[in-house]
């Protein structure tokens, strides 16, 4: 027992052996409050000050009988931070402690929480749930004004924000979805229906948007996320409803649908904006397919994990993929080659969407003052995502059959860029030689059917400097499977024959 014990009377003794029993008893608990995100089952107010672990409350506990000893009165112990070291009889420092940061959050009746959509901290009130500042900086500004007043340094709120609001993640859809029920009013396919396509291809049109709805959900549900395709829905005409159709079905909060984005996939500052929302509408994808690297856009839509080094900092942010896109075009070539054409499967419309339809079924309501849909009828698209959350938890995947993928992958063929030179060149392998354009290299003795690309862009009286040119269009007919193509010393020489070629290649 300590001088300031004896000193105390037998009251405080009392009280301290009662303090002491309390945290050994406390200490048998599995997890002692504040560590690792846990906080006591009661309010601030309610709370006997014990966290559980022994070491803490035995300091905690000494603390207090002295300043309660140094100022004559009871000093309640919880308004002791879990973590203090002694400065002085009945005075402590605040050390830099994530744990402190929690107590003062508890103690404030507020909590910081990650939000995994936007993957920014959240400081929101803990008994109504609603957010205390509207972001991240006039959190951070309150936060700062309350660990004043208890001596927390301004460096554990910047130390610590983040953790503390890692060990306590939401997303806001599973939020809001929550622990409702479908009332078993099919919505989905009705839905679906509106988006016109042409006779025979409303399996297929189905058959993507519906995995782009489950991948959706996939995302919330299991936390991540990686769809290897972008439904693309196609017309000439700008007017058709694309976009809107897309925001009726995936503007179900604040924040998560993004309209008309354009993603370069090397530019954080690019990627950072897209993954942090539910869904993105690749608004005019030919812009996004001109500007960019297809393979890099192609491995950006097959991630799992988004990485980026915010600025200022050392180490590298991974936030998995809870994200996933769509897009609209009205270009015909947008695709640069077939690999594109499997990531971004394309619906033709034949008529407008019947966006109408889509509204009344899913509550919205167009404003004339606003010139914009609104929502008239909020539990019309929360439960059109509960029908798709039970098509999910019945087993509904959103992978793509083998059968699915192969119609989606020829029907977007029609999308691929062949350049300008991909039908001259298919033409003029095809047709024989005439009197008016002479016998064509490869159909000449001793050629055995051979050629490069540079006899083709002669046979073609097109300038030498676009060989190049021709070059990418042969490359596309041996793809297809029209020509062969074989590597011989640094060039490419082709055959027209399907055996194998014989007698020396022509340099």
């Amino acid at each position: 027992m300590s001088n300031h014990e004896e000193n105390s009377g037998a009251a405080v003794a009392t009280v301290t052996q009662i303090a002491a029993a309390k945290a050994k008893a406390a200490a048998k608990t599995e997890r002692p409050a504040f560590m690792g995100g846990s906080l006591p089952p009661v309010p601030f107010n309610e709370w006997d000050g014990l966290t559980g672990n022994p070491t803490r409350d035995g300091f905690r506990i000494q603390a207090a009988e002295k300043r309660s000893i140094n100022f004559g009165n009871e000093y309640p112990l919880r308004y002791v931070p879990p973590l203090i070291s002694d400065a002085g009889t009945g005075r402590w420092d605040v050390l830099n402690h994530a744990d402190n940061l929690r107590w003062l959050l508890y103690r404030s009746g507020a909590r910081m929480e990650l939000n995994l959509m936007t993957f920014k901290n959240e400081l929101s009130w803990a008994d109504s749930g609603s957010l205390v500042e509207p972001d991240e900086h006039g959190a951070r500004a309150w936060i700062l004004n309350k660990s004043a007043e208890v001596g927390l340094k301004r460096q554990a709120v910047d130390d610590f924000m983040f953790y503390v609001a890692r060990s306590a993640p939401y997303h806001p859809v599973a939020r809001l979805l929550g622990s409702r029920e479908w009332d078993g009013s099919p919505r989905v396919d009705a839905v679906l229906d509106c988006v016109p396509v042409a006779p025979g291809k409303e399996a297929l049109r189905s058959a993507l948007l519906r995995g782009l709805l489950i991948a959706a959900i996939t995302a919330v549900e299991e936390g991540a996320v990686s769809n290897k395709y972008v439904p693309c829905l196609y017309s000439e005409a700008n007017n058709w409803f694309k976009t809107a159709f897309f925001r009726a079905l995936f503007d179900l909060l604040p924040g998560a649908f993004g309209q008309g984005v354009s993603i370069n996939p090397s530019s954080k500052d690019s990627v950072r904006p897209a993954v942090m929302r539910w869904f993105n509408e690749l608004g005019e994808v030919s812009g996004m397919m001109k500007k960019n690297d297809p393979d890099e856009i192609k491995a950006f839509v097959e991630r799992n994990v988004d990485e980026w080094r915010p600025e200022n900092e050392k180490a590298v942010i991974a936030k998995k993929r809870q994200m996933v896109m769509g897009a609209t075009v009205n270009k015909r070539d947008y695709l640069k080659d077939e690999t594109a054409a499997s990531r971004f499967p394309t619906i033709t419309l034949v008529a407008p969407i019947d966006i109408a339809r889509v509204n009344e079924l899913l509550g919205w309501e167009w404003d004339n003052v606003k010139g914009c849909a609104v929502r008239a009828d909020e539990d019309q698209l929360i439960q059109f995502w509960l029908e798709v959350r039970h098509l999910y938890r019945s087993g509904v995947g959103f992978n793509l059959d083998d059968e699915t993928f192969a119609a989606a992958k020829a029907e977007t063929a029609q999308f691929v860029d062949r350049g300008s030179y991909y039908e001259p060149v298919r033409d003029i392998l095809l047709l024989p030689g005439n009197a008016s354009t002479g016998q064509y290299p490869w159909d000449k003795p001793g050629y055995d059917g051979r050629f490069t690309a540079t006899d083709v862009t002669a046979a073609l009286r097109a300038p030498s400097s676009h060989s190049g040119r021709v070059g990418r269009a042969l490359k596309r007919l041996a793809d297809e499977g029209i020509v062969d193509r074989r590597n011989h010393r640094g060039t490419f020489v082709y055959w027209k024959l399907p055996d194998e070629p014989t007698g020396e290649l022509p340099l």
